[in-house]
């Protein structure tokens, strides 16, 4: 097995205030819930709704979580080899890039048209078989891939 040429890693993906802000609201949640299940104070309907708000909010708690703990480790570093990429999204030979480039994407105000609200710059690796590999500038450093993948490649 032969060795990358060059290793990009992904930015440090720690511990983002999104993911322990959910896991602390899936904890108040299924605390609420078992409290107002064992609560025999409230009346019967009130019970019902209060455990039926809590479980909810579990639910959608606990789905961020999950969600946030796979785009972590579904980022992987970006290997680039003689003849090869390997990226997230797999292997593509050299032989069968067809296109790569940096474009970036604007969301414009609705009332405003020339105001960017947000943007981001993705980096696009096209393959002869219409596959599509994309980095987010938010993940890899994309400017350094593309320098290294002309390297490579030769440009």
């Amino acid at each position: 097995m032969d060795k990358p040429l060059y290793v990009i890693e992904p930015f440090k993906q720690g511990m983002d205030s999104w993911l322990i802000f959910s896991i602390a609201i899936a904890v108040f949640s299924a605390m609420g819930y078992y409290y107002f299940k064992q609560n025999k104070t409230l009346d019967y309907n009130r019970r019902n709704i209060m455990t039926l708000l809590f479980s909810f909010f579990a639910v959608i708690a606990l789905g961020v979580v999950g969600l946030k703990l796979y785009s972590k480790w579904r980022i992987q570093p970006v290997e680039i080899y003689n003849n090869r990429i390997k990226t997230p999204y797999g292997e593509a030979p050299l032989s069968n890039i067809i296109d790569f480039y940096i474009k970036m994407e604007r969301k414009e105000k609705p009332m405003q048209v020339n105001m960017a609200q947000d943007s981001a710059h993705y980096f696009f690796i096209i393959e002869r078989n219409s596959k599509t590999h994309v980095l987010s500038e938010g993940d890899y450093p994309i400017k350094e891939v593309m320098d290294k993948l002309n390297d490579v490649m030769g440009y």
